[in-house]
């Protein structure tokens, strides 16, 4: 196994020891299962078909605001007086946009 030398400050580094012996893992331990974590991470998100799912789901969420809220807020607030909803505006056909 190959040993690595590594500069960080003594400060950070107290609070790292602190952390891996909450874990009961060693200082070594710690950093190869940040470090595997890390490079699992990067793999499933450079999967393209991993990053179409996660986006699948966020459009899935449902919204928090409605937008009559927010169209209300906006106006508020000087921002607009405009209340047509987003997909209303950007939705419609080429023809009706540019009339």
């Amino acid at each position: 196994m190959a040993k690595v030398m590594i500069s960080i400050p003594d400060d950070f580094l107290a609070q790292i020891d602190q952390v891996a012996r909450s874990r009961h893992q060693t200082r070594s331990e710690y950093f190869r299962e940040l470090a595997r974590h890390d490079i699992e991470r990067r793999e499933r998100i450079t999967d393209s078909a991993e990053v179409y799912r996660r986006l699948d789901e966020i459009a899935e969420r449902p919204h928090r605001v409605s937008w009559e809220s927010l169209a209300q807020i906006l106006s508020e607030r000087g921002a607009g007086s405009s209340t047509a909803r987003p997909e209303e505006v950007h939705d419609a056909p080429d023809e009706e946009k540019s009339t």
